[in-house]
């Protein structure tokens, strides 16, 4: 059985997801191995954490905690912050 979400909770997974996809193509364009490294443990846990349909407040605190871990918190941060507005932006939109 599948669990129902709501449109805010939604709205959070997709925030989520365009964070790791700009994470993704950060590593991609990164020259830097530790940066690659700090990138990568921010982000491998998500797509299961998003499967088990985790709550994206319970994701965002695991990212965080990482980033901390790894001196990130401000790339988080910034990211977060841009994927919110750029979600936020298209949904208006339509």
């Amino acid at each position: 059985m599948t669990k129902e979400c709501e449109p805010d909770i939604l709205e959070n997974y997709r925030v989520i997801l365009d964070m790791m996809h700009i994470g993704m193509i950060d590593i991609r364009a990164s020259e830097r191995l530790d940066t690659c490294k700090a990138i990568a443990d921010i982000f491998h846990n998500v797509p299961n954490l998003i499967m088990n349909m985790v709550e994206p407040s319970e994701i965002y605190k695991a990212m965080f905690r990482v980033a901390k871990r790894n001196g990130f918190e401000k790339y988080v941060d910034n990211l977060q912050k841009h994927c919110t507005q750029k979600v936020m932006k298209k949904d208006k939109d339509g």
